[in-house]
């Protein structure tokens, strides 16, 4: 089936680097590299229970105010859940 005149348009930039396999080995590489990090705090956080239950409670009390008063209570622990949904 023949196009239109004028209806020849060329894909967008993102599309065309979301074609490619390099576009998509990249995505996959920026994904997996922020899912390995997020395990790695993720393991030094609860390493901290063989400190104490006052270290461990320390720790989930710094995990939901970091980023204070530049973010509200708890907003940069969504900011890592969305970011991690995200990748996945």
């Amino acid at each position: 089936m023949a196009l239109a005149p004028g209806t020849d348009r060329r894909p967008s930039r993102t599309r065309m680097i979301w074609d490619s396999s390099v576009g998509k080995k990249t995505v996959m590489a920026v994904s997996g590299l922020l899912m390995l990090l997020y395990l790695i705090a993720h393991m030094y956080g609860n390493l901290k229970i063989f400190f104490g239950p006052g270290t461990f409670d320390d720790y989930a009390h710094w995990l939901r105010t970091v980023g204070e008063p530049f973010m509200h209570y708890e907003w940069t622990l969504w900011v890592i859940r969305v970011v991690l949904v995200v990748a996945v």
